[in-house]
C-alpha cells in the first residue's frame, strides 16, 4: 500500500506523515517513532533527520549514493525510496532508479528519439551536477532552468488537477472545489477552441463538463487560460473561447488575444507554466483580455 499526497507518492505505509513548506519536507511523522525534524540541502534531499539519525549529518554524492547505504524516508532529491528493493520511484512509480547502479532499472519510454535521449537507461543524461530527473521520464537542465528565468515574463505554478491530451488544469492551493483559488487551463488554442495534444478541438461547454465531472468547481471561480487566440472570436457571430467560459461559469475568465508563448515543466508535483516574453512572437504580443466579472 501506497501513501500519496496531492498526488505526489510519499511512503509505502499510511502510517507515514509528511510536513512540508512548498517542496521541502521539513518533518517526517511515523507511528512507530517520535516525530523527526528534516533538514534539507539546496536540492530538496534531506541531510539529517533528528530522530533517525541522533542529530547525525549526511550527505548524498551526485546519484544519491548514502555512506553506509542509511534508509531514510525522505530520500535523495526529497524522493520517495521504496525500504525493501531500496529504489528511488520517481514519476509516483513510473520508473525505479538504483543509487547502487547509478541507472534506471527500465528503459525510458522517450528514449531514444525524443526527450529521455539516446540512452534509455540514463540517470540525468549522465549528468547529474547539472541536470535533475524528477519524472524518470526526461532530465530537466539546471542551466536552461537559469537561463528560463531571463525571459519569463510571468511564472504560474500549482498542484495539477487535471491532465487530459496535453491540456493541464492546476491551482495555487490544488483545491478542486474552492472559488476563491484562481484555476489555470493550459493547453494550445485556436479562436473559440481549446486544442489538445492529438489536435482535438474541445468547446467550452465540453471543457466545463470535463471539469465538473473530475469535481472542479468553475461556477464564480477566476479562471485564467493560458491558450493562444482563447480571447480571440471564430467570427461575428460566434464569441472567444473565454466570452463562451465567462457566460456559462458566471466566472471572470482570462485569455489572450493572439499567440502566447509558454513553457511548462513539472517538478516534485508542482507544476510551473512560464509565461515568455514577446521576443518569441515574431512580430505578435501576447495581449490579455478578461471576460466575465471583473474586481471580485
Amino acid at each position: 500500500m501506497y501513501t500519496y499526497c496531492n498526488e505526489i507518492l510519499i511512503a509505502d505505509s499510511p502510517e507515514v506523515r509528511l510536513f512540508k513548506h512548498g517542496l521541502l519536507c521539513m518533518a517526517v511523522k511515523q507511528a512507530s517513532a517520535h516525530d523527526a525534524l528534516a533538514g534539507v540541502d539546496g536540492q530538496g534531499s534531506a541531510i539529517i533527520l533528528s530522530d533517525t539519525l541522533k542529530g547525525q549529518q549526511i550527505c548524498f554524492d551526485v546519484y544519491g549514493v548514502t555512506p553506509n547505504n542509511i534508509f531514510l524516508t525522505v530520500g535523495f532529491q526529497g524522493a520517495f525510496r521504496d525500504r525493501f528493493s531500496h529504489l528511488y520511484l520517481l514519476g509516483n512509480g513510473r520508473r525505479a532508479y538504483s543509487t547502487a547502479l547509478r541507472r534506471f532499472i527500465s528503459s525510458d519510454s522517450l528514449s531514444p528519439f525524443e526527450r529521455g535521449g539516446i540512452n534509455s537507461y540514463a540517470f540525468c543524461l549522465n549528468d547529474p551536477v547539472n541536470r535533475t530527473d524528477p519524472t524518470g521520464q526526461w532530465s530537466w537542465h539546471n542551466i536552461k532552468r537559469a537561463l528560463l528565468s531571463l525571459i519569463t515574463v510571468k511564472e504560474y505554478k500549482g498542484t495539477p488537477l487535471m491532465k487530459h491530451d496535453g491540456i493541464t488544469v492546476f491551482s495555487k492551493s490544488g483545491k478542486k472545489s474552492d472559488p476563491n483559488d484562481k484555476l489555470y487551463i493550459l493547453g494550445h488554442g485556436i479562436p473559440g477552441l481549446l486544442v489538445g495534444q492529438g489536435n482535438k478541438a474541445y468547446k467550452a461547454p465540453a471543457v466545463i463538463q470535463g471539469l465538473n465531472a473530475k469535481g472542479i468547481v468553475t461556477k464564480n471561480r477566476k479562471i485564467h487560460i493560458l491558450a493562444c487566440y482563447s480571447a480571440e472570436p471564430t467570427g461575428p457571430e460566434i464569441p472567444s473561447f473565454i466570452d463562451q467560459m465567462a457566460a456559462l461559469t458566471g466566472s471572470e475568465v482570462v485569455g489572450y488575444k493572439n499567440r502566447v508563448p509558454v513553457e511548462r515543466y513539472e517538478y516534485n508535483g508542482i507544476f510551473h507554466a512560464h509565461k515568455l516574453t514577446s521576443i518569441f512572437m515574431f512580430g505578435g504580443s501576447s495581449k490579455k483580455i478578461r471576460s466575465g466579472q471583473q474586481g471580485r
